[in-house]
């Protein structure tokens, strides 16, 4: 969980989309971009430390299933 946080905050081409999205559109639609990063990344992380890596590799099918849930 801590990994998902440094991940989360630290500078990248998601910190500067998130910038630009705020600058733009204006706070609220920064914040929703920002929590859908960090939910984004907190997915992957998890699915990471459970070892289903290895399980998305080997199964196409189920990537494009969570990919559309």
């Amino acid at each position: 969980m801590f990994s998902a946080l440094i991940a989360a905050i630290s500078p990248g081409p998601a910190t500067i989309t998130i910038a630009a999205t705020a600058m733009s559109q204006g706070r609220m639609q920064g914040l929703t971009f920002a929590t859908g990063v960090f939910c984004g990344s907190i997915f992957w992380s998890l699915f990471s430390a459970l070892s289903l890596g290895t399980l998305l590799a080997g199964m196409p099918e189920f990537l494009d299933i969570l990919r559309y849930f």
